[in-house]
């Protein structure tokens, strides 16, 4: 598993081997608990580069992808970066409930296959869980982010 910081994701999303224009799951995960103008203004500072016929390609489907990592609590690569390749996120809110950092897991297509998927977004977001607790983010808090939801400014 992988632990980054939002300012280390930022960085790793939006500048790392000229990824300036995707987002994989760590990404998606940190993006998703931002403002939509904060999302607008990285998508129009960067852009959105397509790796191949996964990746997502349009500020719309981002946005609806980011409601989904919201409602679902973490968020799923799915060849989107590197074909063969799944990534999954959750996030890791500190104190104050913002999102401080993510958690993730990483496999080939085979080692994460779809009728895993979902017991391994179990243990991602109870891995993510266990750590925003940790930081002082209840347990019990979770997953009430609606007064989050994309609005922080």
């Amino acid at each position: 598993m992988v632990l980054a910081g939002a300012q280390e994701i930022e960085r790793l999303v939006f500048k790392f081997r000229r990824m300036t224009q995707s987002v994989p799951a760590l990404g998606k995960v940190l993006l998703a608990y931002r403002s939509e103008s904060e999302i607008d203004d990285l998508i129009k500072k960067h852009g959105l580069l397509r790796h191949n016929e996964n990746t997502i390609g349009s500020a719309r489907k981002l946005k609806e992808n980011l409601a989904l990592v919201r409602k679902l609590g973490y968020a799923l690569d799915d060849e989107e970066e590197e074909l063969g390749i799944r990534c999954m996120g959750a996030p890791i809110f500190d104190s104050q409930g913002h999102e401080a950092a993510a958690v993730s897991v990483s496999g080939t297509t085979s080692q994460m296959e779809r009728e895993r998927l979902g017991p391994l977004s179990e243990q991602v977001k109870r891995t993510a869980r266990a750590i925003s607790d940790q930081l002082g983010w209840p347990a019990d808090a979770w997953p009430d982010k609606e007064r989050l939801n994309g609005q922080q400014e």
